[in-house]
């Protein structure tokens, strides 16, 4: 339910299927210098001239008259940078232009594994498109036909095992997300052995499952083994600035603010010194930066480093990036803790326009930023207009993630607080009922749903249903005492009064 929480975007320690890695003919030499140089972009994260690169070594294909695996590689990267890059459509024609490849039932077993990595890469190019629940069948296809053609322990089962990870943990289906990071990183310590770099990105994605599910302990030791490998092999600068800020997140939502600065300010020095002062990943960490100042009560600090992260966002990738949107959807967050309404409420205004006309009006991104705005207008005690807002973010969340999934629950949950500050009980209760029976699937030991379970107890009570009341604050203290015991820093905050969040 916190807007810092939900982003991906500012978790950088995610594995890439990396299609360029594929054993290539060696003819047709300027097309496979072209698309070198493109994939060395690419592993850099330098994607604009990633797209270059690809875009020349396609033209040189064209003219060579490669239509083999080669052409396919090249394509199929293209697609994942304009992916990376926010460019939707034209990576969306780059799939269709994929088709004819399908067709060859003659496919030799390189070619087949090229066409398996391409299913790969436009399911996850469907789940950032904001449709999980396509990008799960997706996935399933290409580990079915995966299952057809290769050996159980075949590098390419890592791959769909760690996307299979982010999408359960993103959908907050924990233990199925945690099975999956396993499997991937057992083949990839037995492929490439515990001090490779595919065994380092493994750990990320395995650490970044773990701090969702709220053992942030067992995911700072992960990341650390993580940024330990990366150290020591020398696998490059930029990954290295990945681990310290993925760790510098952990150990932020672990309480000890002075090591996560020092990552952070870590990671910043490697991408100032790599990537210049402007960069999009210089971007994301005056973000971290300021959610972590957020925290630390130092309002005015984080204020500065939201308003540099997002004119930095908005030189790197545009007025218009999506990007940019969740800077200023986490800036509103500040603003809102801050009751400085006005500024808050202008900032998601922007984001929304943004997403609304970059990814579409049903995208999940939309949805959250509909719950930000729902949570100043209800502040405002505009319950009518919040209740709206939260309506249409609730029928977002249930056509693209499902009617059972934890995006729809919080939607629910939060349509449920408003209705209660309305002084509608009757409106709230049942979509308290639908929250947290969701909830209870798979919750961990979420803070947030402790926090919500505490609220629908109040409810409850003013019912005088006092016996559910009960079952559900002992959930809650449950879940919170686990996650002290997991390590968190907020299991038990000073002020646990209920409020809309």
């Amino acid at each position: 339910m916190s807007l810092i929480a939900r982003f991906p975007l500012f978790v950088l320690c995610v594995s890439i299927p990396a299609t360029a890695a594929v054993s290539l003919p060696a003819n047709g030499s300027d097309w496979s210098s072209l698309h070198q140089l493109g994939a060395r972009a690419y592993a850099d994260e330098n994607f604009g001239q990633a797209e270059e690169y690809f875009l020349l070594a396609i033209s040189a294909a064209d003219k060579s008259n490669i239509t083999d695996v080669r052409l396919l590689a090249t394509l199929n990267n293209l697609a994942s940078t304009y992916t990376q890059l926010g460019k939707v459509q034209l990576a969306d024609e780059i799939f269709q232009r994929l088709g004819p490849f399908r067709n060859n039932t003659q496919a030799d077993p390189q070619m087949l594994r090229a066409l398996i990595e391409s299913d790969i890469n436009h399911a996850a190019f469907t789940f950032r498109s904001g449709k999980p629940v396509e990008a799960q069948a997706e996935f399933e296809r290409a580990l079915e036909a995966a299952e057809r053609t290769f050996n159980p322990g075949d590098p390419v089962f890592a791959q769909i095992y760690n996307h299979l990870a982010l999408l359960y943990r993103d959908t907050a289906q924990y233990e199925r997300a945690r099975q999956f990071g396993d499997r991937a990183l057992a083949i990839r310590e037995k492929e490439f052995g515990p001090k490779s770099a595919q065994m380092a990105s493994s750990l990320s994605v395995l650490s970044q499952v773990m701090q969702a599910q709220g053992d942030l302990a067992g995911a700072e030791a992960l990341c650390r083994r993580a940024l330990a490998i990366r150290r020591e092999a020398g696998f490059g600068q930029l990954k290295i600035a990945e681990s310290l800020s993925n760790l510098g997140t952990i150990v932020k939502s672990r309480g000890n603010y002075p090591e996560a600065e020092r990552l952070y300010k870590e990671a910043q020095q490697i991408w100032n010194k790599t990537k210049g002062r402007a960069s999009f990943e210089g971007a994301l960490v005056m973000n971290n930066l300021g959610a972590l100042y957020q925290l630390e009560g130092k309002f005015k600090k984080s204020e500065d480093q939201f308003r540099q992260a997002a004119e930095v966002m908005e030189h790197a990738v545009g007025p218009t990036s999506p990007s940019l949107a969740l800077v200023l959807a986490n800036f509103s967050a500040l603003y809102r803790e801050w009751r400085k309404w006005d500024q808050a409420e202008d900032l998601l205004r922007r984001a929304i326009q943004i997403d609304e006309n970059r990814l579409g009006p049903m995208h999940p991104h939309v949805a959250l930023d509909l719950i930000a705005i729902a949570q100043v207008a209800a502040v405002r005690r505009n319950y009518a207009t919040a209740a709206t807002l939260l309506d249409r973010a609730l029928t977002i969340q249930q056509n693209t993630a499902g009617k059972e999934s934890r995006a729809a629950a919080d939607a629910a949950f939060h349509l449920a607080m408003v209705y209660q500050l309305w002084g509608k009980p009757v409106e709230a209760l049942p979509f308290f009922t639908k929250a947290v029976s969701i909830w209870k699937v798979d919750a961990g030991a979420d803070l947030d749903v402790a926090s919500g379970l505490e609220s629908y107890a109040v409810l409850l009570k003013r019912n005088l249903q006092f016996a559910d009341a009960e079952k559900a604050i002992t959930t809650a203290m449950g879940m919170r005492v686990q996650a002290a015991r997991n390590g968190s820093s907020k299991a038990f905050p000073r002020n646990t009064a209920t409020s809309l969040r």
